[in-house]
């Protein structure tokens, strides 16, 4: 038999979010007071591109969405060539037999729910890695204006300028970056929620962060922002991989 007693009148404060490391409490705690934003805010869900009504009338005996194998079960709609023949075409980035590449179709054909498809995109895949703290990540693609993308990804960020893109993906390959989303992620599946304790950036030329310094003075420069000291620091650098 056991007994359990409880005080009423004492406030413990709320039960928030636990990892099974004591640093990375603190490292998220430090996180939490020094921002607003966070990731999750800029990522496109992998349904961002529907497939319209009008492409459903023209192809009556067509049935599902853009997944992962859209390309094989959608071939009727996708070229890999653009045709010319007068109507506007996007391309899509996914995957053809494991392997990614990319196809056109008709943009009348495709539902922009996302109001991404005009501009830059940094594209991740939905699953990636084992969900092991501190492991690498599957490699980045940028979507280019005019370029959506399948079930297969997440879409981060919506940019007028590639460097802007390019800053994102420097940002996702620092220790302290995959730290932050270590404490969600473990598993396969990397959806928006999942990046919700990984502090948003500015990825212009005007941020405080000097994005034209390697990965690793990157990190350095992050780990001061965010006011770590050095027993976090160190336990980042020991127990995250390296990404260049």
């Amino acid at each position: 038999m056991s007994i359990s007693l409880r005080n009423v009148k004492a406030d413990y404060g709320a039960i928030e979010t636990f990892t099974k490391y004591v640093e990375l409490n603190s490292i998220l705690h430090k996180v939490q007071c020094n921002s607003s934003d966070f990731l999750d805010t800029v990522i496109s869900s992998p349904l961002s591109f529907k497939l319209s009504p009008l492409m459903l009338s023209d192809n009556p005996d067509t049935v599902g969405r853009l997944r992962t194998s859209a390309f094989s079960a959608l071939s009727c709609i996708f070229s890999e060539k653009k045709p010319d023949d007068g109507r506007a075409y996007i391309q899509f980035i996914g995957l053809l037999n494991g392997v990614r590449t990319r196809r056109y179709v008709r943009r009348d054909y495709i539902v922009d729910s996302s109001n991404t498809l005009d501009f830059y995109t940094l594209l991740v895949p939905k699953a990636m890695g084992s969900g092991k703290f501190g492991e690498q990540l599957s490699t980045f693609e940028i979507a280019e204006p005019g370029v959506a993308f399948t079930q297969t990804f997440i879409g981060i960020g919506c940019f007028s300028h590639r460097e802007e893109a390019i800053n994102l993906a420097k940002y996702l390959k620092c220790k302290f970056t995959r730290a932050m989303l270590g404490i969600l992620k473990i598993t396969q599946d990397s959806p928006g929620p999942k990046w919700r304790f990984v502090p948003l950036q500015d990825f212009t030329t005007a941020s405080d962060i000097d994005w034209t310094k390697p990965i690793s003075e990157i990190d350095r420069q992050l780990y001061v922002k965010y006011g770590l000291d050095e027993n976090e620091i160190s336990f980042i650098e020991k127990n995250v991989k390296e990404m260049k």
